[in-house]
């Protein structure tokens, strides 16, 4: 439910989104050189697989991926996580539209990742 909600929103702010239910589904999405990713959006806690390591499997086949990590956890629940690099961020749930925009927004202008 989150994940379509999300989706919805970012559909709204003009954005292309490829939906994945799950990180395993993520990386097999990733795999295919045809598709052009610029943004994870990435729960931090999931059933398969934690945010920051589908994080790192994907950056390293696509070291320019830029991730904002979102969780419903406290803070303190999800430290020990990688959620802020130079090309990552860190939005808690429930967020609105307007929170949202300005995060995704907020990633994607950094610079590229070094590799």
């Amino acid at each position: 439910m989150v994940r379509d909600l999300t989706r919805s929103m970012l559909v709204g702010l003009g954005y292309t989104v490829v939906a994945a239910d799950s990180a395993l589904a993520a990386l097999g999405l990733c795999a295919s050189p045809g598709l052009k990713v610029d943004l994870l959006l990435s729960d931090v806690v999931m059933p398969d697989m934690r945010g920051p390591e589908l994080s790192d499997r994907l950056r390293a086949v696509r070291p320019e991926l830029k991730v904002l990590f979102m969780s419903g956890y406290a803070s303190g629940q999800v430290a020990g996580a990688d959620l802020s690099s130079d090309s990552s961020a860190f939005i808690q749930k429930p967020f609105t539209m307007t929170e949202l925009a300005r995060s995704v927004e907020r990633v994607l202008q950094r610079a590229p990742r070094r590799a």
